[in-house]
């Protein structure tokens, strides 16, 4: 790296993220608006500042809906929200008129489909914990393998967002392709009880890695009685040459409404290109005792 590159690094470490936010002190008051199906700014960004800030002492409130970059719905209801409660915060908080949201608080919108229909909420919590009580968990214990060329580079792209914005004003996150098991995947399903998820999907699981610059990459997909699905979230995670044991690991999640006749479906793969960079390395995955927990608004 040179000095060049250092300085880079410094001045977006510094400048142009959460990461820095000071130790000493109490930040700003933070009113954290992101979109669960933005691609570009995915949620954990927000929750990043909002726990730091909140462990500093300091004000931070989240809201979190089907807003933002491709494929991003942008529901008009959602976006009205947001437009009223930033009004109130700014009004409180700079011109003392009125009441801002309580600090630590979360709203959440969810996404719905089609595309055309109002986001369902608000819901309401005092906490991001407190957001989502309970869970929906699968998995399975057995060995399943899964390499750097797996997946069918069709659907991959189908779900580049970028090709979305090209094509549908505003995105479409409603999109669905028929149904299938990629090559060189592993995959996990479950019979959807009919819940709301809201919040990261989190997966734990052993993993076997031979190669080198692994990579995994997961697919949360809402599968519909008539063998269509939805993409519902997705995650990557970066390996090291060779690893081995127990790893953790979140997607960036959603708010979204399981129906309880729908198939609820994990997929892992070594690659998601265009969407996530395909790695240059050359790897297989083995993976068992895979638990994936859907955070649960009910």
């Amino acid at each position: 790296m040179t000095a060049k590159d250092e300085e880079l690094a410094r001045q977006i470490y510094t400048y142009h993220s959460a990461y820095d936010i000071p130790l000493a002190g109490k930040p700003a008051p933070l009113l954290l608006e992101s979109g669960w199906t933005d691609d570009l700014f995915p949620v954990e960004q927000s929750l990043r500042a909002y726990n730091q800030v909140r462990a500093l002492g300091g004000y931070a409130s989240l809201m979190f809906g089907d807003l933002g970059h491709a494929p991003a719905s942008n529901k008009e209801n959602t976006d009205r929200a947001f437009d009223e409660e930033g009004a109130a915060f700014l009004a409180a908080k700079l011109q003392h008129q009125g009441r801002a949201p309580k600090s630590g608080s979360v709203v959440a919108y969810t996404q719905t489909c089609p595309k055309s229909a109002p986001a369902a909420g608000p819901y309401t919590a005092v906490t991001w914990a407190k957001l989502h009580p309970g869970a929906v968990t699968f998995g399975s214990a057995a060995v399943q393998r899964f390499t750097s060329v797996g997946g069918n580079p069709t659907v991959a792209v189908e779900f580049d967002p970028i090709k979305e914005d090209e094509l549908e004003e505003g995105g479409n996150v409603c999109k669905e392709v028929a149904g299938e098991t990629e090559p060189d995947t592993a995959n996990y399903t479950t019979a959807s009880p009919g819940f709301t998820m809201l919040g990261q999907p989190t997966v734990t699981a052993d993993v076997k890695t031979t190669g080198i610059f692994g990579e995994i990459a997961a697919r949360l997909w809402d599968v519909q009685p008539g063998g269509e699905q939805r993409l519902i979230s997705r995650g990557v995670y970066r390996l090291t040459e060779g690893q081995s044991g127990k790893i953790t690991f979140q997607l960036h999640g959603n708010g979204y409404a399981f129906p309880a006749c729908d198939t609820i479906k994990l997929e892992l793969l070594g690659r998601d290109a265009p969407y996530y960079r395909a790695s240059n390395g050359v790897f297989a995955v083995e993976a068992s005792n895979v638990i994936v927990s859907l955070p649960s608004a009910n």
